[in-house]
């Protein structure tokens, strides 16, 4: 039979995936998105294209995409935090209720 510490704990391994699956996406935003379109705007800052084309495309990354970018990462990792946070949170309220029940437990154990 599933208890309340059986449910917890199945909640946890699920919450400690999903952290696991968002920090992959972070790292995915940040080595496969941000950081070769930051290679790009130094190829073009470097001079491998040139004109008012070069200049809008070096602007709007700078500008726009990669600030979106390192927003989007920053907010995996805070999405993370809060998580691990709230789990640390019901770990808490499961020790003060498991600490209350035995002390329940013993009051009538000595009574009995």
């Amino acid at each position: 039979m599933f208890g309340i510490d059986d449910l917890l704990d199945f909640a946890r391994e699920v919450v400690e995936d999903v952290i696991r699956q968002i920090t992959g996406q972070a790292d995915i935003v940040e080595n496969m998105v941000t950081a070769p379109v930051r290679g790009f705007v130094q190829q073009v800052v470097g001079g491998a294209w040139q004109g008012q084309g070069a200049d809008k495309f070096v602007e709007e990354m700078n500008s726009v995409f990669i600030p979106a970018c390192v927003d989007l990462a920053e907010s995996l990792t805070s999405l993370n935090f809060n998580l691990g946070s709230a789990m640390d949170i019901l770990d808490a309220a499961d020790d003060a209720v498991n600490g209350i029940v035995n002390g329940v437990v013993d009051v009538f154990s000595s009574i009995f």
